[in-house]
């Protein structure tokens, strides 16, 4: 049996569609991919789609599920 444990969750969409999931040990990480990946438009064809993420905490998650990540080895493209 795997431990269960708090953690948040980073979900995204595309103009309101989930294009997926991940869940960080502390809200800091989930928040920082949020400001990097949040707010971008994509022009596909005659069409502008927008894309967002939130972090939301979760109560139990499969230990096996939650990134530990260390912002040292982080790089996000920064925003023109």
């Amino acid at each position: 049996m795997s431990d269960l444990v708090p953690a948040f969750m980073l979900m995204c969409f595309l103009s309101g569609t989930p294009q997926g999931q991940m869940y960080f040990r502390n809200m800091d990480t989930c928040n920082y991919f949020r400001d990097g990946l949040s707010n971008q438009t994509f022009r596909m064809g005659e069409e502008t789609k927008n894309y967002y993420c939130w972090c939301k905490m979760i109560p139990e998650v499969n230990t096996k599920n939650v990134r530990a990540v260390s912002y040292t080895h982080l790089t996000l493209p920064t925003k023109a």
